[in-house]
């Protein structure tokens, strides 16, 4: 594996048999508003183009995003990298909350909440006594749901 640098700092991590094709064209660091961070190159033209690195490689179908297993935008080795749906996708983002540190879980009324998305669609999975309790609960269901692609709490079995 190789690092490619940014324009403007950092570095992106590529293998090496991606690296030569990469490294011809000049790569900059996008911050998005969630706070992910993708290389991108410019293609100039009518209208300009962003080309990503991740999708570069992966070479993604219409209508495919392309994740990244361990949620780094900058490691775009061929092994972190799937082909995946939106809600593939989406499984695999992180808490989306600032009340909790895991994912699917709120407070409400005095009781931890766990609830996962289905199919654009929320399901209950119950209140918990504790915020760690409703999170082993959303797990279980992710790992139902979602296998490989889910974003868990907690890495050992629950």
């Amino acid at each position: 594996m190789r690092y490619i640098p940014l324009v403007g700092g950092g570095a992106t991590l590529v293998d090496d048999a991606d690296y030569e094709r990469l490294s011809q064209w000049s790569w900059r660091r996008l911050v998005t508003r969630s706070g992910n961070v993708y290389a991108y190159r410019v293609v100039y033209g009518e209208p300009d183009q962003f080309v990503y690195m991740h999708r570069e490689i992966a070479q993604p179908l219409p209508g495919q995003i392309v994740d990244h297993r361990n949620r780094n935008g900058l490691d775009n080795r061929r092994e972190n990298l799937r082909r995946a749906t939106r809600t593939q996708n989406n499984a695999n983002a992180r808490a989306r909350s600032t009340r909790t540190p895991y994912k699917g879980v709120n407070l409400v009324h005095g009781r931890w909440m766990a609830r996962i998305k289905r199919n654009c669609q929320a399901v209950h999975l119950g209140y918990y006594d504790t915020a760690e309790e409703a999170a082993r609960a959303y797990d279980r269901a992710a790992r139902e749901l979602f296998g490989e692609y889910a974003r868990l709490n907690f890495e050992e079995a629950t």
